[in-house]
């Protein structure tokens, strides 16, 4: 096999895009509390149907989604993508605007129920032959491409190890729930050392000087560091590409020496900031690790993206309540760090201990706090998206009257008064 090789079928003429860079299927990309989640894969001969149903192509767990609630389909004339509404209960939203049809473009937004997608169109980087004859890349695919094709598979029932599922699921709650990013990149690194077949696992993060800088390396003695400036992975990795590749080296005394290495990279976005690295002697890294890799990196970088848009902004990253052990304050001190204004409140509702009348008071300073976000209201509240929606259209809020208009003002609803 030669250094330029993929063990995987050629890619057809009309998906090629230029010298370099390949168009294959479509994804869709999960939205979570503004973090990209897990990807989907559309496949582009077929009508990929999207709904609750669990025949669906795309299963969405969302109760205001309908069991057959749109389909997405490549024309086979022109190429383009394109969603259809299924009479859906609640509609499909395609950028804000409820649509019946509609063509889709690169990095549209697709709201289904409560549930958002963003639509994208992976870009695959061709393999130029290289020089060195020793390197053979085994794998080189977009990031988002290889974990379509994970749920796929498990879609259909082809799992290789439902430990690691188990595993994966278990390590999405803890990186989640993690307080820095620190605590995600060694979390990461850790679960990678000990769940694969590599020797050492290493995160590094990419600088524009074309430098990868080690963060976290296990073990710290590895020659991981050195591995990685020999090979180059780290071109394609900047191209937001996972690669698996191979190198064989041969002495003056024809001793053979063989070990892999693996670079998944690290997403905001589109936009590759860091990389997970491995390496381990002979074939002892495998095909199920190389799809292990995508799927624990795609946690990561959810779990990094807020954490890196929070350092951002300048505002302190919450402190779960959970960490808490106590606090010291009265309880009429407990009231105003809830509610600044509770007097005034507790004033207009005249002693009310009424469910409804509180509740529509916290869901009122949840939209306040949160400037009406959705997303971020029902994470205050602790309540999904879809029961906010309705406790919205219950209490007769409207979200948009908490939008801050200036910077001095938010406009927000008067306090209600029992009857």
């Amino acid at each position: 096999m030669s250094s330029s090789s993929i063990p995987s079928t050629p890619l057809s003429p009309e998906g090629y895009l230029g010298d370099s860079m390949f168009q294959l299927e479509a994804t869709l990309v999960l939205q979570i509390a503004q973090r990209n989640g897990p990807s989907f894969l559309l496949r582009p001969n077929q009508e990929n149907t999207i709904g609750r149903a669990a025949e669906a192509d795309i299963v969405v767990a969302d109760r205001l989604t309908s069991r057959g609630h749109a389909a997405i389909s490549r024309d086979a004339v022109n190429g383009e993508w394109q969603i259809r509404d299924l009479e859906s209960r609640n509609g499909t939203w395609v950028d804000g605007q409820r649509v019946t049809e509609m063509s889709l473009r690169p990095e549209t937004s697709i709201r289904i129920g409560t549930t958002e997608f963003i639509f994208r169109i992976p870009a695959r980087r061709s393999l130029e032959k290289s020089e060195d004859q020793s390197e053979t890349i085994l794998r080189c695919e977009p990031v988002g491409e290889i974990e379509g094709h994970n749920f796929q598979r498990a879609r259909d029932g082809i799992v290789d190890e439902g430990r690691r599922t188990m595993l994966l699921y278990q390590t999405s709650i803890h990186l989640l729930a993690s307080r820095s990013i620190e605590d995600v990149i060694a979390a990461t690194v850790e679960i990678a050392a000990e769940h694969t077949g590599a020797d050492a696992v290493g995160w590094f993060e990419l600088h524009e000087t074309n430098a990868l800088e080690s963060v976290l390396v296990v073990p710290p003695s590895s020659n991981l560091t050195e591995r990685l400036e020999e090979s180059r992975c780290q071109e394609f990795v900047r191209d937001g590409h996972a690669v698996w590749a191979k190198r064989e080296l041969h002495n003056e005394s024809d001793n053979h020496h063989t070990y892999g290495l693996m670079s998944i990279p690290v997403l905001d976005g589109e936009r590759p900031w860091a990389a997970l690295c491995a390496t381990a002697e002979n074939d002892r890294l495998q095909e199920n690790d190389f799809g292990f890799f995508v799927s624990l990196i795609s946690l990561a970088s959810a779990a990094c993206a807020g954490h890196r848009r929070a350092t951002e902004s300048g505002k302190p990253i919450p402190t779960p309540l959970a960490a808490v052990d106590t606090v010291d304050a009265t309880p009429e001190e407990l009231q105003t760090m809830a509610f600044p204004d509770f007097h005034q409140i507790s004033e207009n509702l005249r002693g009310s201990l009424r469910l409804d009348d509180w509740q529509k008071i916290l869901i009122t300073e949840a939209l306040r706090r949160t400037e009406g976000r959705i997303p971020e209201a029902a994470e205050e509240l602790g309540i999904s998206r879809a029961t906010l929606y309705r406790k919205i259209e219950q209490f007769d809020l409207n979200r948009e009257t908490f939008i801050r208009d200036d910077s001095n003002n938010v406009t927000q609803t008067e306090l209600p008064r029992p009857k």
